[in-house]
């Protein structure tokens, strides 16, 4: 998900509905090679100004589920 004018706390972040990625894959760092997203790492988007979290990402195998919670 993205917001125009670069996000938070310009603008706001749409509210939107659970999105799941089914066979996800990502990549690791240095050799970029193909990793499974249960090993790897995630980032939730939140407002700068208020510190409020308005993403949560969960990782599993081969699969990534991103839900707004702002």
């Amino acid at each position: 998900m993205e917001a125009p004018d670069g996000g938070e706390p310009i603008s706001a972040l749409p509210n939107f509905t659970q999105v799941n990625f089914f066979q996800a894959f990502g990549w690791t760092t240095g050799d970029k090679a193909v990793g499974d997203p249960q090993n790897g790492d995630s980032l939730n988007i939140f407002n700068p100004v208020t510190c409020q979290t308005l993403t949560s990402a969960s990782l599993g195998s081969l699969s990534v589920t991103i839900n707004f919670i702002g």
